[in-house]
């Protein structure tokens, strides 16, 4: 897997996956587990630099400022 992910988008993806999960913390059932699972995407794609996504898309935002 190459990186794909830049490093502003890594920190913004990071920070979403944080108000998330406070979405999911706050609401118990299926909302809740969603958007958890939401979260846990997000953050998985900000540490590890890869979304499958923008693979499919053929998106690169390494070494992009914006």
């Amino acid at each position: 897997m190459n990186r794909n992910v830049g490093t502003l988008d890594r920190i913004a993806r990071g920070l979403l996956a944080l108000v998330i999960l406070r979405i999911a913390w706050k609401n118990p059932g299926k909302a809740g587990i969603l958007s958890a699972f939401t979260a846990g995407q997000l953050f998985s794609s900000a540490l590890s630099g890869y979304c499958p996504l923008y693979k499919l898309g053929n998106i690169n935002t390494v070494g992009k400022p914006f």
